[in-house]
């Protein structure tokens, strides 16, 4: 029985010892935060962009062009199957971006530069999309070059608000 309570003691002696010596003690480094930044700006609008086609065609951009905007539309809620939409003051444009679960990098309020060189031009349904062209059709841009096209510029802003219209004041300008 008294070797008993020895290894009964020392069991507790040790245990204690592990428990009270695995507390930490101590400050620890701040997480780095790194924000993304680019180092150039945009050269063309997402209007002059779109100004470059012409209706039913595909256009591949061969200048150095850039264009930014900001994440209006992404495929969080599934209704934007690899794509992301984007727009300035005037305009916007979706992104065709062949990844899924888009919104965990381009959120909602995300400024974006895309540099345009190399991707192409194009319409589906009455909106202009960019890309790579794919079979004669704009297709997406591969996963392996979206590092090559788009940059992420700061933290996500804040989501611009949507105009609410009536079909009274609806007019052609919406429309185009």
């Amino acid at each position: 029985m008294n070797k008993l309570n020895k290894i009964i003691a020392g069991f507790f002696i040790l245990s204690g010892i592990t428990f009270f010596g695995s507390c930490v003690k101590g400050d620890f480094d701040a997480p780095v935060i790194i924000v993304p930044h680019v180092d150039f700006s945009s050269n063309t609008t997402i209007p002059q962009l779109i100004a470059m086609h012409t209706a039913g065609g595909l256009e591949s951009i061969t200048t150095d062009v850039i264009v930014q905007g900001v994440v209006v539309a992404n495929d969080s809620t599934g209704n934007f199957y690899k794509q992301i939409i984007i727009q300035d003051d005037n305009a916007g444009l979706q992104i065709q971006i062949e990844q899924k679960l888009l919104y965990n990098t381009y959120k909602l309020g995300q400024r974006v530069f895309i540099k345009c060189k190399g991707l192409a031009l194009g319409e589906y349904g009455g909106n202009m999309q960019l890309g790579y062209i794919v079979n004669g059709a704009i297709g997406r841009i591969p996963a392996d070059s979206i590092k090559n096209h788009i940059f992420l510029e700061n933290f996500p802003e804040t989501i611009p608000a949507p105009i609410k219209l009536t079909i009274p004041t609806l007019s052609a300008s919406y429309l185009n």
